[in-house]
């Protein structure tokens, strides 16, 4: 008989021996009958222990199989914090991946208040899209990347082969989707990462607590990678949230001169910003920004304004800062549809661009820069928290009093 049979078919094979064998002699028979209370006694206390183990060993993997998470569970205002099954690998091009620092974005803030504009979004699903981690499972098609990997994930979930993606352009893909929004997120101890995801190792310089904010940084530079900003010119930042911090640090890095714009309720802001390089600030609540701005340029208004505040009355605004034939690039979500006076563009020229999110080459620069020491993350995360007390990080951003907020799962 072969060692290593089917199971299922070894079990009649056993019983037809124990037939055959000599305890089965008229002779034995009354000493099996005896023995037989007995036997039966061990079997059940045998059958019992096992299934005592099985049972056990069902509770300890159905209660490591779950894990807390931060839920968008209906269409309203809220978020929920309640178990979930962890992911699992369930194809060859997934990487699963054990979250050790996430931020909270201010999309997640209008998905807590639930604003307009996120309406496309599968509920329930796990929010939160900025973060970084260590792999702890990949499928076998993945390539590049292994267990133990320390990487920051790239949230856009991209087709590959629109003409959009083609050209490099995965932010323009015409099936976009983002990890947070589309596909279950970070603000939970695992993420599943779907397949055409950019995940970058990251260098053992830079920790998981920086590398969860590359994701605005990376907003912040293709904004200016799209622009054409010159060493020399002077810009204005309308905004003083988190990316507009992000490129107050970036344009003073490439020689510009920067005007940062806010609100009362961002006087905290507005003094990091000054502290990063800013050489102008300006409380548009205490002070004319478009006077303001006109006296600085001696009427003539600045080269090029990001619009990072996310408020459309901004943008009507913008047109009265910009100079001739300068450029105002869109960055801010409007809960609203923005008045334009096209007329004023056109007899002046004005260049209006919006950028999406970024490229693969605004990641790397980000990288790279944050492995040379280049960029003041410190400065940019003000609070960190558990992620059972996400809500606290979420007021404190509602209130302006925080700038980047960290969660660890």
């Amino acid at each position: 008989m072969e060692e290593h049979g089917n199971p299922i078919q070894g079990a009649p094979m056993r019983a037809r021996i124990a037939q055959n064998s000599p305890n089965h002699k008229n002779g034995n028979l009354v000493k099996n009958h005896l023995l037989q209370p007995h036997l039966d006694n061990q079997r059940k206390l045998r059958i019992l222990s096992q299934n005592r183990l099985i049972e056990i060993f069902i509770k300890m993997n159905v209660k490591n199989n779950f894990m807390k998470a931060v839920i968008k569970a209906e269409p309203k205002a809220g978020l929920e914090f309640r178990d979930v099954q962890e992911p699992k690998i369930t194809s060859s091009s997934q990487v699963l991946i054990e979250v050790r620092a996430t931020a909270i974005c201010g999309s997640d803030v209008h998905i807590l208040e639930w604003h307009s504009g996120y309406e496309f979004m599968p509920l329930p699903i796990i929010i939160g899209h900025e973060f970084s981690g260590e792999i702890v499972d990949l499928g076998l098609n993945v390539k590049g990347l292994k267990k133990g990997d320390r990487v920051v994930c790239n949230p856009i979930v991209y087709c590959g082969g629109c003409s959009y993606c083609k050209a490099g352009k995965t932010n323009l893909c015409q099936q976009f989707k983002l990890v947070g929004l589309d596909y279950n997120g970070s603000f939970a101890k695992y993420v599943l990462i779907p397949q055409n995801v950019d995940l970058y190792k990251l260098p053992d310089t830079v920790s998981y607590e920086h590398a969860a904010i590359f994701e605005p940084f990376s907003v912040a530079f293709h904004a200016i990678e799209e622009s054409r900003i010159q060493p020399g010119d002077l810009a204005a930042v309308l905004g003083a949230g988190p990316i507009a911090l992000m490129l107050t640090q970036l344009l003073k890095l490439n020689g510009v001169s920067v005007v940062v714009t806010g609100l009362s309720i961002d006087e905290e802001r507005l003094k990091v910003a000054k502290d990063l390089g800013a050489d102008f600030t300006i409380n548009v609540e205490e002070k004319n920004p478009i006077e303001k701005v006109r006296d600085i340029t001696g009427d003539q208004g600045v080269d090029v304004i990001f619009e990072a505040s996310g408020d459309s009355n901004c943008f009507s605004q913008a047109l009265k800062m910009i100079k001739r034939g300068g450029e105002i690039i869109g960055i801010g979500i409007y809960p609203s549809p923005s008045p334009i006076n096209f007329t004023d563009v056109v007899r002046r020229e004005i260049k209006i661009k919006g950028v999406r999110t970024y490229l693969d080459s605004s990641w790397r620069h980000v990288i790279t820069m944050a492995t040379r020491k280049m960029l003041n993350i410190d400065a940019l995360i003000t609070h960190k928290f558990p992620l059972n007390e996400f809500l606290k990080g979420f007021e404190l951003l509602k209130q302006r009093k925080a700038i980047k907020v960290l969660l660890t799962p």
